[in-house]
C-alpha cells in the first residue's frame, strides 16, 4: 500500500512539474525531475522558485489550480525541515506580484494564506 501511496505522490509531483515548465527552459524539467526521483524537496522548491518562467506558469493558473499547486508545494515542504525554503517560496510569490494590480495582489495574498494554513509548524512568513 505504501509503495502505492508513494507512486501517486510522485506522479501529483510530476504534473507539478509539467505545469510549471510550460514557459521553463528544458533544463528546469529535468533538473526538478531528477530532484523528485532523488526526493531532494529543498532543491526542488529552490529550483522552482529561482525559475521566473516557472513562477510566472504558477502565479498565472486559474485561482484552483494555483491553490493545488500551493498544496503540492506545502506538502513537499512538511517534509523538509528547512524553513528558509518556506520563506524563499513565499518571497518569489510575493516578488512576482509587486507592482500589479489591486486584484492580482488580492489574489497572491491569499495564496500565501493558504500556503501558511496548510503549514504544521507555523513560522512568521511576513
Amino acid at each position: 500500500m505504501s509503495s502505492v501511496l508513494v507512486n501517486v505522490s510522485e506522479d501529483a509531483d510530476l504534473r507539478l512539474i509539467s505545469l510549471l515548465s510550460q514557459n521553463a527552459d528544458d533544463s528546469f524539467e529535468e533538473t526538478c525531475t531528477s530532484c523528485i526521483t532523488g526526493g531532494d524537496t529543498e532543491k526542488l522548491v529552490r529550483t522552482i522558485v529561482s525559475s521566473a518562467p516557472a513562477m510566472q506558469s504558477f502565479l498565472s493558473l486559474d485561482t484552483e489550480e494555483a491553490v493545488a499547486v500551493i498544496s503540492l508545494l506545502a506538502s513537499l515542504l512538511q517534509k523538509s525541515d528547512d524553513s528558509n525554503a518556506v520563506m524563499e517560496l513565499v518571497d518569489a510569490i510575493i516578488e512576482q506580484s509587486e507592482g500589479k494590480d489591486v486584484e492580482s495582489t488580492e489574489r497572491t495574498l491569499t495564496l500565501v494564506s493558504v500556503f501558511y494554513n496548510m503549514l504544521n509548524e507555523k513560522i512568521a512568513i511576513l
